[in-house]
């Protein structure tokens, strides 16, 4: 069977790019491959020992509780899969014909036990990739009334095979820098919230995520983001329907708002954002938003030894100013490490020399602003 028309091909081929970035389109991507080509379960999965945020096993067609029983024991009686593993080799795109017979596989227990209750006979796939820390393959399959796959098939499939090919290698790409970027988020001292399209949540870094068991002001509902009191859940939404119109100069830039807090704590600042895709973007042209939660009533972790080496501060100097950076007074910081206040008065003097600053304020704003406040 050819594919029906060319434009269905690039579709398909553009929506494999997609899945790259978004593991969640790889059904899509079965669906479409199964209108094409006549098979009723399609299934996808990709292994990566460097990369296992990347890997995915997902189907299309099949009945999930058959999905599980081959799972717990019929992959053990694929005779499919292993007369064909000798022959599978990278890009190879081979069928169950290549290795065995339909005489043999018909009195096999793995499809008279198996195969049959699914209404699955010609099976039809693709070595994506097959290495020792990746391996990706595409299995197409289709009831025997359907007949089995002809050398168009065949070309077809090789002909996405390459495409596959890449998707597999930009995953695992995609999967590192996710990795990297959630990892630099999490580090930030305030929350930081990533809304997709739908509005609803995909990403909090690790503080959004203290802020929001909390419930103190703001919390998740439906996987969305509320504040507890309705008038100002009412103006976030505003904010954030704002922030998501941006595309083509549409709705507003975002805004900021003030979340009180049933604790009695002072309320927390609240920023929203949009999320423009970049113009060199040619996978994801989603708009999304990200709010940042500003807590002031937190705790600022400092990295003593981060903070000594930026500024040439001694121990005891950075001790000091770690301190202050946890909003103490100099009489309440000098108390809690057991110095005098003349002491601290000469620690905060020599600190001011070598931050190049004259005030406590001033003081307090360039180590606030920088990396020592980041989470380790």
């Amino acid at each position: 069977m050819a594919l029906s028309s060319g434009r269905a091909f690039v579709e398909i081929i553009g929506r494999i790019y997609e899945a790259a970035e978004d593991p969640l389109i790889w059904p899509d991507v079965l669906r479409r491959l199964g209108n094409e080509f006549g098979s009723t379960v399609n299934v996808f999965t990709l292994n990566n020992k460097e990369s296992p945020l990347s890997e995915v096993a997902v189907s299309d067609g099949g009945d999930p509780k058959w999905e599980k029983e081959y799972n717990d024991y019929y992959y053990s009686t694929n005779i499919v899969f292993k007369r064909l593993t000798p022959l599978m080799k990278p890009g190879q795109v081979i069928s169950s014909a290549d290795a065995i017979s339909n005489d043999e596989l018909l009195n096999s227990e793995y499809y008279q036990d198996f195969l049959r209750r699914g209404d699955v006979f010609y099976l039809l796939g693709s070595v994506v990739s097959a290495t020792v820390t990746s391996n990706a393959v595409l299995t197409l399959a289709r009831s025997q009334r359907y007949g089995p796959w002809s050398a168009a098939d065949k070309e077809n499939l090789t002909f996405l095979t390459p495409h596959l090919q890449r998707a597999v290698r930009l995953s695992a790409k995609f999967a590192r820098l996710g990795q990297e970027r959630d990892e630099l988020l999490n580090r930030l001292p305030m929350g930081v919230i990533v809304l997709g399209e739908s509005g609803r949540v995909e990403f909090l870094n690790r503080a959004a995520e203290a802020i929001l068991e909390k419930k103190d002001g703001l919390c998740c509902r439906a996987n969305c983001i509320s504040a507890v009191d309705s008038n100002e859940s009412a103006h976030l939404r505003s904010i954030i329907s704002g922030a998501k119109s941006t595309t083509g100069g549409k709705g507003t830039c975002g805004g900021s708002l003030s979340i009180s807090r049933s604790s009695g704590c002072r309320p927390y600042s609240v920023m929203v954002a949009p999320l423009r895709p970049a113009p060199t973007s040619y996978l994801s042209q989603t708009q999304g938003v990200a709010i940042f939660i500003s807590d002031p009533e937190a705790s600022q972790p400092t990295n003593l030894e981060r903070l000594a080496a930026m500024f040439a501060l001694t121990p005891s100097e950075s001790r000091l100013a770690d301190r202050l950076i946890q909003d103490q007074s100099l009489a309440e910081a000098a108390d809690a490490l057991g110095i005098t206040i003349q002491t601290a008065r000469v620690h905060l003097k020599r600190i001011f020399g070598k931050t190049d600053t004259s005030r406590q304020s001033e003081l307090m704003r360039l180590l606030l602003s920088s990396p020592a406040s980041l989470r380790d």
